[in-house]
């Protein structure tokens, strides 16, 4: 179930050096509109939609890792959520051996062929 299905997600820039993967999500008001605009004050909500619609999927419970940093218990992944007022919604993910099992994850939640 999505709680806000006209939110879509795509991925955006993957830093394989970094291990970070930029999502960058839209509404009816375009792509990326809804991380990083600095004046509004819910620029997190895409990623927060994102977090929940992953927690309704796998019905894994969150942990609160770090300042707005989130992951599941029991991803075998580890990938940790983050948003920032600077890079807005990213996945990071642990190594290289992980990052297409990591992409194949977000697909799974996004319905988008990436």
């Amino acid at each position: 179930m999505n709680r806000h299905p006209e939110y879509k997600y795509r991925v955006g820039q993957i830093n394989t050096e970094e291990h970070w993967i930029n999502i960058e999500d839209k509404d009816d008001s375009g792509w990326g509109k809804l991380a990083r605009d600095p004046w509004e004050d819910d620029n997190e909500r895409g990623a927060l939609e994102f977090i929940l619609r992953v927690k309704d999927k796998t019905g894994w419970d969150i942990e609160k890792v770090g300042d707005w940093q989130y992951r599941f218990k029991l991803d075998e992944l580890g990938i940790i959520y983050q948003w920032d007022d600077l890079f807005g919604f990213v996945i990071l993910y642990k190594d290289a051996s992980v990052l297409n099992k990591t992409l194949e994850f977000i697909e799974s939640i996004t319905g988008t062929v990436l």
